[in-house]
């Protein structure tokens, strides 16, 4: 336990997974590269790599240590909304 929060390891597939968010570490491009990265783009179809193309496009390359939200495409753990989206910074 984490707080009131709770940290569940499950094995299996990333992008089959039933979950809130999937959190993964990215290129400063955002746009899929290989690995983890590339299969949750493919995964996931062309609403994330055009959602990570306007956050590029809006920002610039993200920096090391910060964070963006994107939709999750048609993987099944969706944002709904881009009313949800939401910009984590270091603290």
């Amino acid at each position: 336990m984490f707080g009131n929060a709770r940290l569940v390891l499950v094995p299996g597939n990333i992008v089959t997974q039933n979950v809130d968010a999937v959190v993964n570490a990215a290129n400063s491009s955002l746009m899929g590269g290989g690995g983890v990265d590339g299969a949750i783009h493919n995964a996931g179809g062309p609403e994330i790599k055009a959602a990570c193309r306007e956050v590029v496009r809006a920002r610039g390359p993200l920096p090391p240590g910060q964070a963006v939200a994107t939709v999750a495409g048609q993987m099944a753990a969706p944002i709904p909304s881009a009313d949800r989206r939401r910009t984590a910074r270091p603290g």
